[in-house]
């Protein structure tokens, strides 16, 4: 049974907001019409499996809207939580890297079924497009499951040096303490020193 994810809480930036499936339409994933509601790639692993990305997205803003859901993508840090709700229970992922791509050059390995198990939250950015109406970037946050637990119980110790999120004019350090089952491989397969 698959385990269909119905909300995504991001206590860091009081984000909380219900999740609907969403699907594949014209070569790219739809996004929910509601600004406050976020989508789950419906072809793509469930929250539980041990592999793969979990695709979420939605909304920064919309003429009509307002503001919406993952307005608050320019507040996260790494190491921030994120909780996906599931069907089964709660679901934890903590923040590793932030990108941002032209919407031409989204890579193809965050529709992974396979690989490593990661969340991957895309929403858009960068410069407004006034002729076609939609910015130019998609902003992509990625976190890995994480079960936090203080360092000296015996968790995985990693720290991440990353580029500053979304323009920031400092280098964020985090050193975040976790468990990573040892059949998931590592923690994220993205370079973050780019």
């Amino acid at each position: 049974m698959t385990m269909r994810p119905t909300r995504l809480v991001i206590p860091s930036v009081h984000l909380d907001a219900p999740v609907v499936g969403v699907d594949v339409v014209g070569g790219a994933l739809a996004v929910p019409d509601d600004v406050h509601t976020l989508g789950w790639w419906s072809e793509g692993p469930s929250p539980g499996a041990v592999s793969g990305t979990r695709v979420l997205d939605g909304h920064v803003d919309s003429a009509r809207q307002g503001l919406g859901a993952l307005a608050v993508v320019g507040h996260l840090n790494l190491g921030d939580i994120m909780i996906v709700d599931s069907e089964q229970g709660e679901h934890r992922y903590v923040i590793v890297a932030q990108r941002t791509y032209h919407k031409d050059a989204l890579p193809r390995d965050i529709f992974a079924t396979t690989g490593h198990s990661r969340l991957a939250l895309i929403t858009c950015g960068g410069p407004f497009n006034s002729a076609a109406r939609q910015y130019d970037d998609n902003i992509v946050t990625y976190a890995v499951p994480a079960t936090m637990i203080p360092a000296e119980r015996g968790g995985n110790t990693v720290q991440v040096i990353a580029k500053p999120l979304l323009g920031r004019t400092h280098t964020r350090v985090a050193t975040i303490a976790f468990v990573v089952p040892s059949h998931v491989g590592p923690p994220v397969d993205c370079d973050l020193q780019r």
